[in-house]
């Protein structure tokens, strides 16, 4: 007899597969949260679309990169917004994520210098296997 447990992590599994994503996000467990229900599946955290927009120098000709995450932000898709400096702490958190199991899509944007960093980014995550699913330079800073 199949568990109430593997029951649901089964039709789970089936919606991330629909969805051309691992069946293994459809892993369902009892709920950290009895109070709400009783059961949950949390790997839409892991699977969601996570987006990084760099800013140029001093941040001023790249404020349409604001505008930009709102719309991303509105549509529900996690977006941030960061001075071009940030890359590398960028770079740092982005393993420590994928680390802890969180792959889903990674989509990089920079403008000016931002756009440069971006790209130092994706080649610095190569190394540890981390893809970039998606690299936007808006006129790089040459």
């Amino acid at each position: 007899m199949t568990s109430l447990l593997s029951e649901l992590g089964a039709i789970a599994g089936a919606a991330f597969a629909a969805e051309n994503l691992s069946a293994d996000f459809g892993q369902v467990q009892l709920s950290d949260r009895p109070d709400l229900a009783q059961f949950q599946c949390n790997g839409a955290l892991a699977a969601e679309t996570q987006v990084l927009l760099l800013r140029g120098w001093f941040g001023v000709f790249s404020t349409g990169m604001d505008g930009l995450a709102a719309e991303l932000k509105a549509k529900g898709i996690k977006t941030e917004v960061a001075g071009h400096l940030y890359w590398s702490t960028a770079v740092k958190e982005i393993l420590k994520e994928r680390a802890a199991g969180k792959n889903g899509a990674l989509v990089l944007v920079g403008h000016s210098q931002g756009a440069n960093n971006v790209i130092d980014m994706a080649r610095s995550l190569e190394p540890h296997k981390v893809s970039v699913d998606l690299l936007v330079t808006l006129a790089p800073f040459m």
